[in-house]
């Protein structure tokens, strides 16, 4: 490894550069509509996911999760568990959901009101 400029920034050999993924996850160049919801972003003509590899969930490089494959599968074990038992309805007190994140450390959703039905 060697020092390096890029885009006229000095980088020195061994330093650590994080990546401001609010500024990647948000670029409307890019996402054109970035706070909007809509999951057809990762779907394709054929109905697969696909990846973009702007879409840094669990960041990049040497500092990346090391448990992404472990949290991607616990998820998509616990939302199947949850949706084979249960019928998910929204509550009747609160029809129209807000969809906007909650702005912290990270950003959230908002807390939803739904109803689980006990599938027989």
């Amino acid at each position: 490894m060697t020092d390096a400029t890029l885009l006229g920034y000095e980088i020195k050999k061994n330093y650590t550069l994080l990546a401001n993924l609010k500024s990647v996850h948000m670029d409307e160049k890019h996402w054109g509509d970035p706070k909007e919801f809509r999951p057809e972003r990762f779907i394709n003509d054929r109905g697969e996911y696909v990846e973009d590899p702007w879409l840094m969930s669990f960041g990049l490089g040497r500092r990346k999760c090391l448990g992404e494959i472990l949290a991607k599968n616990s998820v998509f074990l616990f939302t199947a568990c949850l949706l084979q038992k249960f019928q998910f309805t929204l509550s009747p007190e609160h029809p129209d959901p807000i969809l906007d994140g909650v702005e912290g450390f990270t950003i959230a959703p908002p807390d939803i009101c739904v109803n689980a039905i006990k599938r027989k």
